[in-house]
């Protein structure tokens, strides 16, 4: 299932990472994108943060978007794959790491 994660860039400027499908109809192509999480920049620490994308909506298919709307779409990183997987699609909230100190 993590096999099909994502980051895709739309036209709006949104980066969002989510589990991914095409759709080819004829000449049409479309993608299929579900459980998916906006990535936003933590204003303090610079670090991403993830807030779910259109969570007020019932997708639970996924929301059907047309090519013309996709700028790109690349593979993320291990860790923000997991980390998605961990706090979005298996809705597990993740303790704080704390610095340990020598």
């Amino acid at each position: 299932m993590a096999d099909n994660v994502n980051i895709v860039r739309l036209s709006t400027g949104e980066e969002i990472v989510c589990q991914m499908s095409i759709v080819e109809n004829g000449s049409q192509i479309s993608y299929v994108i579900k459980d998916a999480a906006i990535l936003l920049p933590n204003p303090n620490d610079g670090r991403l943060m993830f807030g779910r994308w259109l969570p007020y909506t019932k997708n639970e298919n996924g929301i059907t978007v047309d090519s013309k709307f996709v700028m790109f779409v690349v593979e993320p990183t291990e860790d923000l794959k997991q980390h998605y997987m961990t706090t979005i699609v298996n809705n597990l909230a993740v303790p704080a790491r704390k610095l340990v100190e020598p």
